[in-house]
């Protein structure tokens, strides 16, 4: 009778058993299939930001007038606005220091 019993329990664990395999099996799938899911969504979003600069990019040349040129850098264009003058240097800690104790911050603020 308790060899029945013991038999019995041991066939109930093996099906319990199975039956979380089959589960965790099952979750794996589902997990590697989302995985699979948001990896094709991240290179689709990426393709279409690439495109879409592509596009950007090639409505930028036409505006500019096809001159050959290209568009400048902000560098550039630095560069160029400010051909012939000479930009001051900010005033030095002291200078300012020294000022508002005096009472002549206004004049630096000015500068």
């Amino acid at each position: 009778m308790a060899a029945l019993l013991l038999g019995a329990i041991g066939i109930s664990a093996q099906k319990i058993k199975e039956k979380r395999d089959e589960k965790k099996a099952k979750k794996a799938l589902t997990e590697w299939e989302d995985e699979q899911v948001e990896e094709y969504r991240r290179k689709a979003v990426l393709a279409e930001n690439a495109r879409g600069r592509k596009s950007d990019e090639a409505r930028e040349e036409r505006r500019g007038g096809g001159s050959g040129s290209g568009r400048r850098s902000e560098s550039e264009e630095r560069l160029r606005d400010g051909e012939g003058r000479e930009e001051l240097p900010p005033p030095r800690y002291e200078d300012v220091v020294a000022g508002a104790k005096k009472g002549g911050n206004s004049s630096m603020l000015n500068v």
